[in-house]
């Protein structure tokens, strides 16, 4: 292969962590409970189910409140289930706030969607017509506890919110409450948190019910063996295991590279500010 891309540093990888790659190498699809040679339909279902089940209080320690949501679906990662809420759902316009996801970017211009940037000091500008589109923790810093104020008041105010967790438990400890309310939508990615990027899986809870997700997943249509290899590994490693395994690496880490430190055990920051991917500098354990 040629040299890496450009972005690559920029990037924010998971860490390849050897208890759990020991761990899924255990799993196998006969843990999806094939019986008599079939797969029937209640067996697709029951994998989801429990894994509905152990989710709140695994990750109860950063968040609560999810379990009042009405919907819940398993969805190919949080790009995924971004995709399909905005294209559902056809907002008028996207709220940031700086030194966001890139992403968020990308689909409202796709979609034709106008871009307003907000900072946590200074929500004179959000409305019910657009959609704030949060990370938490924090895509730039990892940080937490700051959020809670935002999304206190998109919730208070009917402010349609798609919170992004797509580093819980890499990171400094902060919980966050969240309500249900008709527009909030709560995803989740297990891609870093359980270093599973390849198995793109994750979970949306929703006030509403969101079409395209619902009929895929009242019939299991769903990545079922992604899902094993969830409920395997949550019911062995700790949402923050990441976090307490690395941390002592971390300011080692960005000492020796001269990067600046951030609440994130992924990423650090350069002297010019930019995200620096830091999953490769580490000694796996």
């Amino acid at each position: 292969m040629s040299d890496k891309h450009p972005f690559w540093n920029k990037l924010t990888k998971a860490i390849r962590d050897s208890v759990i790659d020991e761990e899924l190498k255990k799993s196998s699809m006969q843990e999806l409970f094939f019986k008599d040679s079939k797969f029937n339909f209640q067996e697709r279902l029951a994998i989801v189910y429990e894994l509905f089940g152990l989710f709140p209080a695994w990750i109860d320690k950063y968040f609560s409140g999810i379990n009042d949501f009405k919907f819940s679906y398993v969805t190919n990662g949080n790009t995924d289930a971004l995709n399909l809420v905005m294209l559902e759902k056809r907002y008028n316009k996207i709220f940031l706030l700086p030194n966001e996801y890139m992403y968020y970017s990308q689909v409202a211009s796709s979609l034709g969607m106008k871009q307003q940037y907000f900072t946590e000091e200074c929500f004179d500008l959000l409305d019910s017509d657009g959609i704030v589109c949060l990370s938490v923790p924090g895509f730039y810093d990892g940080d937490i506890e700051s959020k809670q104020q935002i999304i206190d008041y998109c919730q208070d105010n009917n402010i349609p919110l798609f919170i992004d967790v797509a580093y819980c438990g890499l990171t400094d400890p902060g919980h966050i409450k969240i309500r249900k309310t008709e527009n909030t939508f709560f995803a989740f990615s297990f891609s870093k948190t359980l270093g599973l990027a390849f198995n793109r899986v994750g979970l949306l809870y929703s006030g509403n019910q969101l079409g395209s997700l619902a009929v895929l997943n009242k019939i299991g249509y769903v990545n079922l063996s992604a899902v094993s290899a969830v409920i395997r590994l949550m019911k062995k490693i700790p949402c923050d295991y990441i976090y307490n395994t690395y941390k002592g690496q971390y300011k080692k880490i960005c000492k020796e590279h001269n990067l600046k430190p951030v609440k994130c055990v992924l990423f650090a920051l350069t002297e010019a500010d930019e995200k620096f991917g830091l999953a490769e500098y580490y000694k796996l354990k």
